[in-house]
């Protein structure tokens, strides 16, 4: 849920303000990590459990 709120933070706020575009993107590089661990979960999942995403 974290996650996804911080999505929308970023996602979904057009601003002006330099000082909150650059809280965004230091919001991106602190999950960044997390994301990336997520992704890579399930993209091993997907890989061993359909034939079709095997390389």
């Amino acid at each position: 849920m974290e996650l996804r709120k911080n999505r929308n933070e970023i996602a979904h706020e057009y601003s002006f303000n330099i000082d909150e575009i650059v809280d965004s993107i230091n919001l991106i590089y602190e999950v960044s990590y997390t994301l990336l661990n997520i992704y890579q979960k399930f993209f091993n999942y997907c890989e061993n459990r359909f034939d079709f995403i095997k390389q």
